[in-house]
């Protein structure tokens, strides 16, 4: 008995952090991490209509080992992924 409960509450998620965390959503992750710089009129910075242009796995690309990897590494994986979807 004791054994059948322990399954279903491990099949249930409890027990594993997060299992029902929401998801984090692309454009919060963007007005957050993002919005400072690309929604800015620095000619040096690519727009978010620029980004908006690029396929997602690009983007993803720079947040996770390009050009923008020291700026993303306060958000996580789940964070990247997101705004990267949002653009792309």
């Amino acid at each position: 008995m004791i054994r059948t409960l322990s399954v279903l509450v491990l099949a249930l998620g409890a027990g594993v952090p997060g299992a029902f965390a929401q998801a984090p959503s692309g454009e919060g992750t963007y007005k957050t991490h993002c919005a400072p710089c690309h929604d800015s009129t620095n000619p040096r910075v690519p727009t978010r209509a620029a980004l908006q242009q690029m396929p997602a796995a690009r983007i993803l690309r720079a947040l996770e080992g390009g050009a923008m990897m020291n700026v993303a590494v306060t958000m996580s994986h789940q964070e990247r992924q997101a705004v990267s979807a949002y653009l792309g």
